[in-house]
């Protein structure tokens, strides 16, 4: 099906994404990307002007999909505990980023690489701590029930956009409000303490993307 794409509404690009029907048959993970300063340094970003294609975002949303999963019922998956937030991922993974110039899907672990380069030993590539990422991951089930944005932080102090709007309607629920940032975007200083946990909800989607990059080898 066609991909649904509108510059700089990553997060509703990826809504409408992990419902397309090429993604149908697998397991989906949504990724918000950024950081506790909000400023996530992605390269290989078709927006940059750099020659090394870096740009640094207050925040970046994208998706990972597993293999198709096989129809044969004799065919069994490794059981997974439901209440975790997010699928268990493995090399076999692609990552959907409508904003790389890498395309999609790709490789997770050469995305991986690529997009964060110091998550490759050796990289070359040195970043202060502040520029790394930490993905938010959860399923797509559980992003579908519970994004929610009026699209209010792309509206400048004067009412004018900050970059044009999609066409289709904003992804607002009334009842669960614009929550964006204080659900998604807002992350603490990581690693967390256990105490810290208890302050922090949803604090078990939270993954930094070097220990992510380890763990997939």
């Amino acid at each position: 099906g066609e991909v649904l794409y509108t510059r700089c509404f990553c997060e509703e690009n990826v809504w409408h994404l992990v419902q397309n029907e090429r993604l149908k048959g697998r397991k989906v993970n949504v990724a918000v990307v950024s950081n506790h300063a909000k400023q996530v340094a992605v390269w290989a970003q078709k927006s940059s002007k750099r020659k090394d294609r870096l740009v640094i975002w207050d925040y970046h949303v994208i998706a990972f999909a597993s293999p198709v999963l096989s129809d044969d019922p004799a065919d069994t998956h490794d059981e997974e505990d439901p209440e975790k937030p997010f699928h268990k991922m493995d090399e076999s993974w692609t990552v959907w980023d409508l904003d790389s110039v890498l395309g999609f899907p790709v490789p997770i672990l050469s995305y991986l690489h690529s997009s964060f380069p110091y998550t490759q030993q050796p990289s070359g590539v040195s970043v202060s701590r502040k520029y790394k990422a930490t993905f938010r991951l959860m399923t797509k089930e559980r992003f579908i029930k519970t994004f929610s944005s009026d699209r209010s932080h792309m509206i400048a102090p004067d009412g004018s956009w900050l970059a044009d709007p999609p066409t289709w309607k904003p992804i607002f629920q009334p009842d669960i409000g614009n929550i964006l940032f204080s659900r998604f975007v807002d992350m603490p200083d990581l690693p967390l303490t256990p105490q810290d946990q208890q302050h922090h909800p949803n604090s078990d989607e939270l993954v930094l993307v070097s220990s992510l990059a380890r763990d997939l080898k």
